[in-house]
């Protein structure tokens, strides 16, 4: 009830429901909502384009914000994954939002992998419709390869890569480093999806989990000719392969603005169908 309540506040309207989910929302307190009706729902409050445009832009979701976990499937990270000593077959993610990380007093019987995820989600989605552009920023993690774990905590250099007295482990793990991270996808040729299910060839260690983005989240596939990222002060490039961009964020049980965000999140989707 009370996500429907915020929802009123935020967009001065309401969703039209069934005589029976009202009747749900009277006796429980909660009921199901069809993706159909929160499509209608912004129908008639986005006008056009622009306004649907603007929903996105004022009502982004902050506190958390939106986790980001960016997949390049070609031949050359495909081998760089043949240095995992666990599951080489998955791929893993290329840069993230938040930062995900190895640390060797993580791991555990629970903590397998021995990931931490960093504390800080800091994401902003913008659109920019004159260059049919969604723009991704934040910080987060860039992945620099898989290396020995006593590696992970300097800055990797041909000298002290084979430097033989680093204390710590010399097992192979993935590392990412933290970096300002920002995404450009060209919508034109882009699919869409809602709550895409997980996929069995993609590593989700270093990455927000996969049921994430099978309940709250979205994924934008691409040709990565379409993509452009740039990491840090680095310059700028578009990549190569299949790219997958999966977008989600994590949400407590009631969590009062839960509602308006499935409809932030169908209006992303709406845009980017619209704009292909």
């Amino acid at each position: 009830m009370q996500a429907f309540k915020e929802l009123e506040e935020r967009f001065e309207s309401s969703i039209i429901i069934s005589e029976e989910q009202a009747r749900d929302l009277d006796s429980a307190g909660r009921t199901k909502l069809w993706h159909s009706q929160l499509s209608d729902f912004i129908d008639s409050i986005c006008s056009d384009s622009k306004a649907l445009a603007s929903l996105i832009e004022e009502h982004h979701p902050t506190s958390p914000d939106v986790a980001m976990s960016l997949f390049v499937i070609n031949n050359a990270t495909w081998k760089l994954m043949e240095k995992k000593e666990i599951a080489p077959d998955r791929m893993l993610p290329m840069v993230t939002i938040p930062w995900f990380y190895w640390k060797q007093k993580a791991v555990s019987r629970d903590n397998p992998f021995g990931v931490v995820r960093d504390e800080l989600l800091e994401s902003r989605i913008t659109l920019d419709l004159d260059r049919n552009l969604l723009i991704i920023r934040g910080m987060g993690g860039d992945f620099n390869g898989i290396v020995e774990g006593r590696l992970t905590k300097l800055s990797i250099s041909p000298m002290r890569a084979i430097a033989p007295e680093f204390p710590g482990t010399k097992d192979p793990v993935p590392f990412y480093k933290q970096e300002n991270i920002e995404v450009k996808i060209g919508l034109r040729s882009a699919r869409v999806e809602l709550y895409p299910d997980p996929l069995k060839e993609l590593d989700y260690s270093f990455s927000e989990s996969p049921k994430v983005f099978y309940t709250h989240g979205i994924l934008i596939e691409t040709d990565g000719k379409n993509v452009i990222l740039q990491v840090g002060n680095r310059r700028a490039s578009k990549l190569r392969g299949t790219t997958r961009i999966y977008l989600g964020r994590k949400h407590e049980k009631n969590t009062r603005d839960q509602l308006v965000y499935h409809v932030w999140l169908t209006a992303l989707h709406k845009i980017i169908t619209q704009n292909k």
